[in-house]
């Protein structure tokens, strides 16, 4: 039995692209079925083959996504394929007028399956890539003509680049319907490097994100040797970018800013396109999305260019909306006045940090502080100085205690502390140092409590809401621990 050499279809960086290539398209060819049918009927027509494949070759096999006067699905093993011949570089239209006389088929078995003639016209993706093939075959002897060639591959180019249209449309689809689902900015930054990377046919992305004169790298879809941060300007091709709003495109013997050069030195690229993410203001737009590919790219394909500028758009789009979920969160949880954790925030806090003592065995305090004759404060200067007052105290306070620790307005002039990992001796310290840093000469009266390892978040608030009572009824200025 005649077979086909596949070498050329090795493994390797270029085969792995190709394979990547090929199934994104096989998915893409049958969300555009119905399409795909209509042309290949329509090549059926125009040269008057009672057969027509479209053919996508995969690692093992070859399979038809499309066809016309038989039914599409088929799969063919590659020693028997054709069309793996016709993508053998250079790749270039395979023509057997007489497949059982022609030397290179003549032992074929699909002799046996009545293919007497056959065309087949490679499908080149924009980047180079050989995917397959658009064949047409006869049950009888059939040499085309130079004309009927030629035209068989330029259906072959457009059918190719319709694959790849409905291949951008459904990588666009798939990344936004993931960034709508993200809800917080990290999401966001991970989901844009890993589908812009994928829909570009790419080796990374990077996201980079303006701050003030520069660029910092805020996501990117493969550990990088170094995280760097870039001007914004023209010392680099993603500063340039940020700069302009326009997006660049660069490669190897094109005139690249020295430091970009640099950069695509360590990640191993030959070729990079930057992206501007979000609307160009006076000073430029917010950040940049950065695309390289470690492999020889003379230009960037329209197709590419055109998803990635999607992309990048929809990628401003969904950095705005988590901008604005953060922005709503933090009103939520935020007390207006002084800026601190409300009452809602303290509540969930104080929940979580009694679960994670229950699980880790470590202690927890928490302090009830009222400013001593609050009323008498206001009533005398009044209510601006009053909520000065409540401002300062605030700032203090929170700059008083630890990282861990939360401070959150309880109610009117009423503060409550969260004290993660805070036994009653540690929190006996950290509450003198919270009363002395008390503003304006002012006092608080303090009660705490730690946890005794089975209440409620309500009853251990109400412990040290009695020992705050306890300390007010003593005279106040002074701490009182619940027993």
């Amino acid at each position: 039995m005649s077979t086909i050499s596949i070498d050329h279809l090795a493994p390797g960086p270029d085969e792995r692209r190709r394979l990547a290539t090929v199934a994104a398209l096989a998915r893409a060819a049958d969300d555009a079925s119905d399409g795909l049918q209509r042309l290949v009927a329509l090549v059926a027509d125009l040269l008057g083959y009672p057969q027509v494949r479209l053919n996508l070759v995969r690692e093992d096999d070859q399979l038809t996504v499309a066809a016309a006067g038989l039914e599409p699905g088929e799969v063919t093993p590659l020693e028997t394929s054709f069309c793996a011949r016709a993508i053998r570089p250079p790749a270039a239209a395979l023509v057997i007028g007489d497949v059982a006389a022609d030397p290179r088929s003549r032992d074929s078995p699909v002799v046996a399956d009545g293919i007497a003639a056959y065309v087949g016209a490679p499908l080149i993706s924009s980047d180079g890539c050989a995917l397959g093939a658009l064949c047409v075959t006869d049950s009888v002897p059939h040499e085309p003509t130079a004309e009927e060639v030629k035209t068989l591959q330029l259906l072959a180019d457009a059918i190719t680049a319709e694959l790849e249209h409905s291949r951008a449309l459904m990588a666009i689809a798939e990344v936004t319907a993931a960034l709508a689902c993200a809800l917080e900015a990290s999401e966001v930054h991970d989901r844009i490097c890993t589908g812009v990377t994928r829909a570009g046919g790419a080796d990374a992305a990077v996201l980079a994100i303006r701050e003030g004169t520069h660029l910092s790298v805020a996501a990117a879809s493969e550990p990088l040797p170094e995280l760097v941060t870039l001007p914004v300007g023209p010392g680099t091709v993603t500063g340039r970018v940020c700069a302009s709003g326009r997006a660049e495109f660069a490669a190897d013997g094109d005139a690249i800013p020295a430091m970009t050069r640099a950069q695509m030195r360590r990640v191993g690229a030959h070729a990079i396109a930057a992206f501007p993410v979000g609307a160009a203001g006076p000073d430029g737009c917010a950040g940049a999305l950065v695309v390289w590919w470690r492999r020889t790219l003379p230009e960037l394909p329209a197709i590419t260019r055109r998803t990635l500028t999607t992309l990048a758009d929809q990628a401003a789009v969904a950095l705005e909306r988590t901008a604005l979920l953060d922005r709503l969160q933090t009103l939520s949880s935020t007390d207006p006045l002084t800026g601190l954790s409300n009452r809602r925030m303290l509540d969930d806090t104080l929940a979580r940090e009694i679960a994670r003592a229950a699980r880790t065995g470590e202690p927890l305090s928490i302090a009830m502080l009222d400013l001593d004759h609050f009323k008498a404060y206001n009533d005398r200067r009044g209510h601006q100085a009053g909520d000065e007052l409540l401002r300062r105290a605030a700032r203090s306070w929170e700059a008083a205690v630890r990282r861990t620790d939360l401070v959150a307005r309880y109610g009117g002039e009423e503060f409550t502390l969260v004290l993660p990992a805070c036994d009653a001796t540690a929190a006996r310290a950290l509450i003198e140092r919270v009363r002395a840093a008390t503003p304006d000469e002012q006092t608080c009266s303090v009660g705490c409590a730690s946890w005794d390892g089975i209440e409620t978040p309500d009853a251990l608030l109400d412990r040290a809401d009695r020992a705050l009572y306890g300390a007010k009824r003593d005279g106040r200025d002074r701490a009182v621990f619940a027993d």
